[in-house]
């Protein structure tokens, strides 16, 4: 039909009306195009039509041929692969590859930081939601009962509580994330007193809300709260923790 580079790939589905695509479609797709030849080099490219530097791209070992796995991470990213600039792979944009927010320069921590008492919530809100600031509360935690329970502890007062429990590593492109948690609890919930005799070693933690009996003892700062639409607690209410 005339079609040529990316939009004669997209026009040769080659995963169309399947239901489970061979992770080797797209080298297949490339060699089909090419010379038929089991392999895909950079001449099978060119018969696609596809740019000489998006071989180079994404053939990442360098050794000239495109494997299995490269061809299918080049068709995972051909939609933004028509447009992308290569000149930024030997000058990337300031902060690449680099942590989150390297891209500019750090913002300093004046009028950030915060230590007991704390700003009313109508303040913080606007500064740092509104505003998108990060802020820093130094002590948060202090006071909080919460901070001496120990696991014999929480038996004897919330070995009631019920729990729902989660993989703690996840489950991403594999399916053994869940063998310890279904195999030892296929309900995946488990009293507390229950999950801590067991959890040791098992790849399973607690992802419950905290139930109300426990809450009282985490006293959050009141600038992390979220008030009632209708009732507000009175705010010269004592908090649960002493100052």
């Amino acid at each position: 039909r005339g079609l040529s580079g990316y939009d004669l790939i997209d026009a040769m589905d080659v995963w169309y009306g399947s239901n489970s695509p061979d992770f080797r479609g797209p080298y297949n797709q490339l060699d089909f195009i090419g010379n038929r030849d089991g392999r895909v080099t950079l001449e099978d490219w060119q018969a696609a039509g596809l740019p000489t530097d998006h071989f180079h791209y994404f053939d990442t070992n360098g050794d000239g041929f495109m494997s299995i796995d490269e061809a299918h991470s080049w068709h995972q990213q051909r939609k933004p692969a028509r447009t992308m600039n290569l000149s930024e792979v030997e000058n990337p944009p300031v902060g690449h590859l680099k942590p989150m927010g390297s891209w500019k320069a750090p913002l300093s921590s004046e009028g950030l930081e915060y230590r007991k008492p704390y700003p009313h919530p109508r303040e913080f809100w606007r500064k740092h939601m509104d505003g998108y600031l990060p802020a820093n509360l130094k002590g948060a935690q202090h006071g909080w009962p919460s901070m001496n329970w120990t696991r014999e502890e929480l038996v004897k007062r919330f070995g009631w509580v019920d729990a729902k429990l989660e993989p703690k590593v996840e489950g991403r492109g594999n399916d053994t994330a869940y063998a310890d948690l279904d195999s030892i609890v296929p309900s995946h919930r488990l009293n507390v007193s229950e999950y801590l005799r067991l959890e040791e070693g098992k790849n399973m933690y607690v992802v419950s809300i905290i139930p109300q009996q426990m809450a009282w003892e985490v006293a959050h700062p009141a600038v992390l709260l979220c008030g009632s639409r209708r009732n507000q607690l009175n705010r010269h209410t004592k908090p649960p923790y002493k100052k």
